[in-house]
């Protein structure tokens, strides 16, 4: 969808109220989408089902404002989706993916602004509100987040459960300004809210309550195994208010930025850094594909650091084995056609493909084989799926000449034939009389009117014949 798409409530750039049931997928919006409340940039409302779907447009509206989905109900699921594009909101839950969450997020990013008003509340790189039965997992914010109060960079303000996901952007706020959420558990909704295996790269700042991975923490809620970068500004410690130790509070650790790429715990002065490597099993360094995360490198502000990478988010590949070549006498390799999803538009350097059909002309069951080593920056590929297709090879036009040969030389080690009556030249004919006739050298044996046998027979030579063509092999 293109153009501008403005209205009141559930206002999408692709679809307004996405049903229970329902799913939109592979859509997208790049045109601006306005209203004043739910809004989003492909979808307003939704109960149903967002995947592999994507906004570079601008959005913007009053309350519940979200790059993909303004509102995901508690039976929404929005999933493998992106936003690149700016929000604003002039009210409450501004988010880079989604505005107001009751729902599962996953496997989603934002990397457009995020810009909450002043005096108002809730604005996070990924989500602005996860009330009390919503999930935000598996995602990330590479962009720049500025509000007012309850500023996180993946959460604003967070009633559920927030996890393994990261913020890489600049966040800015008043009160209670947090690297990964900005409060966590929100004065409506008492209770035990968790953000845990997370992490904060960017700089944090606000007039109170600024922390590394929280800016205000309530008591009963959970924050624990998280890091965030003591290189830049990021407010008093991991959680800059509320309750920051006791039951629940635990492995939060500040670390600099170099210490990020470090896999091994307990060096450089770095604690539990080993849980961190291997959250959810598989360590960074691994080049096993179902691994949640890889280390390498990450859109950070203008740049880039070394820092873990969310494995869902990258680029995967179905490799298919179709095609057609020219005869050219060798095996056809490296030919494959591709299909990639939330990725570039050829195969990323971590990622070999190859096939092996041929030499010869003719139709052949073709399946790729493939390898694959870590991922090494955020687009690229980490998953490839082969495909068995089929090859197919046609003939190259090759040419020959034939020769009708009327000439033959034999060298000195050949056999000749004894030669009746005498051993000087002569000629042969088909009737086996001899009629010598001196050519030097050699001798000229007459087989037919269109061909003849020229034999070198020095004199003196051993002359049993072996090796020399007969008359009726020379006219076959």
């Amino acid at each position: 969808k293109t153009g501008v798409v403005s209205g009141g409530d559930c206002v999408g750039g692709v679809v307004g109220d996405n049903n229970s049931g329902s799913t939109v997928e592979t859509s997208y919006n790049t045109g601006s989408v306005r209203g004043s409340s739910t809004v989003g940039g492909v979808v307003g409302c939704n109960s149903g089902t967002i995947s592999k779907s994507y906004n570079t447009g601008r959005v913007s509206g009053g309350d519940c404002v979200g790059g993909v989905v303004g509102d995901n109900t508690h039976n929404g699921t929005v999933e493998t989706s992106y936003n690149t594009g700016p929000v604003s909101g002039s009210s409450n839950d501004v988010g880079g993916v989604v505005g107001c969450n009751s729902g599962m997020l996953e496997t989603s990013y934002n990397t457009g602004t995020v810009t909450g008003a002043s005096t108002r509340y809730n604005v996070g790189g990924v989500v602005g509100y996860n009330a009390p039965s919503g999930t935000v997992e598996t995602s990330y914010n590479t962009g720049t987040v500025s509000g007012s109060n309850n500023v996180g960079g993946v959460v604003g303000c967070n009633d559920a459960t927030v996890e393994i996901s990261y913020n890489t952007g600049t966040v800015s706020g008043g009160s209670k300004v947090g690297g990964v959420v900005g409060w966590n558990t929100c004065p409506n909704s008492p209770g035990a809210a968790i953000v845990e295996t997370s992490y904060n790269t960017g700089a944090v700042s606000g007039s109170s309550s600024v922390g590394g991975v929280v800016g205000s923490n309530n008591t009963s809620s959970t924050v624990h195994d998280n890091y965030y970068n003591t290189s830049v500004s990021y407010g008093s410690g991991a959680i800059g208010g509320g309750t920051t130790s006791g039951t629940g509070i635990s492995n939060n650790n500040g670390i600099s930025q170099s210490d990020f790429a470090v896999t091994t715990s307990a060096t450089a002065g770095v604690s539990n850094l080993g849980i961190f490597n291997t959250w959810s099993s598989g360590t960074f360094q691994s080049s096993a594909t179902n691994a949640p995360w890889f280390e390498g490198s990450v859109v950070s502000g203008s740049g880039t650091i070394t820092a873990p990478m969310l494995v869902p988010d990258l680029a995967t590949a179905t490799v298919t084995g179709n095609g057609s070549s020219v005869y050219s006498g060798s095996t056809v390799t490296n030919a494959y056609t591709t299909t990639y999803t939330m990725g570039g538009t050829t195969l990323s350097p971590n990622v070999t493909v190859t096939t092996s059909v041929g030499p010869n002309a003719g139709t052949y069951a073709n399946t790729p084989t493939y390898s694959i080593s870590a991922p090494t920056t955020q687009t690229s590929v980490y998953s490839v799926s082969a495909v068995s297709g089929t090859w197919t090879i046609t003939g190259g036009g090759i040419t020959s000449t034939n020769f009708n040969p009327v000439l033959q030389t034999v060298d000195l080690f050949q056999k000749l034939p004894s030669l009746p009556g005498s051993s000087s030249p002569g000629t042969f004919s088909n009737s086996g009389s001899f009629s010598p006739s001196s050519s030097g050298t050699s001798t000229m044996l007459d087989v037919t009117p269109d061909s003849s046998l020229k034999v070198l027979q020095p004199l003196g030579d051993d002359t049993s014949g072996d090796g020399i063509l007969s008359a009726q092999e020379l006219k076959q």
